[in-house]
């Protein structure tokens, strides 16, 4: 087994899991989907898409848990599985043609809509999706989840200078978006 000192509450339901107790399984899911749900968010503010991220974290984790060891809480094994799906989505949602669903065709954009101001979230949204999704993950790391270099690097299987490099590259764009004259009307009509 490995070093008692990191193993967690978790782990005796990891273990039960691990040994064939699906309903073991359901007990983690009901302690941790809030905080995965809330870590989801990050990737999209569409309340069904958060919805099924946060499922297929929790299919990925049920399926790849005899990978588990109890080296670090289960918790992060679990973030480090949320991140991943979350760059996946991006990596996905980029690679799509940009299309406007028949429901949203009549709805006011907040460029259209002077007074509408969108919340922080939204405005964050709108920024950050004009990055590639590796850079977006990066700073949404760094930013959002507060994490080091170090850290970034051993959750998306990155080096810790390729990190730091996307996250310089990352806040280069960002500056150049924000001096965008289209964005830069949006930012102040929020203020």
């Amino acid at each position: 087994m490995a070093d008692t000192d990191h193993i967690d509450e978790d782990y005796l339901e990891v273990k039960k899991v691990q040994e064939g107790d699906n309903s073991a399984f359901d007990l983690l899911m009901q302690k941790h989907q809030t905080t995965i749900g809330k870590q989801m968010r990050r990737f999209s503010l569409d309340s069904n898409i958060v919805e099924e991220l946060t499922q297929t974290v929790f299919i990925t984790a049920y399926q790849s848990i005899e990978n588990y060891k109890p080296l670090a809480p289960f918790i992060h094994w679990l973030r480090r599985i949320a991140s991943r799906v979350g760059y996946n989505f991006w990596r996905d949602e980029a690679k799509k043609p940009s299309t406007v669903r028949l429901e949203d065709w009549d709805r006011p954009t907040y460029a259209d809509t002077i007074s509408v101001k969108p919340d922080a979230a939204h405005l964050l949204d709108l920024v950050l999706k004009r990055l590639p999704p590796k850079e977006r993950q990066v700073l949404c790391m760094m930013y959002l989840d507060n994490m080091n270099a170090k850290d970034i690097a051993q959750t998306m299987g990155w080096t810790v200078a390729m990190v730091k490099m996307r996250a310089y590259r990352s806040r280069k764009k960002l500056r150049t978006l924000l001096n965008d004259k289209e964005l830069g009307d949006l930012l102040n009509e929020y203020r």
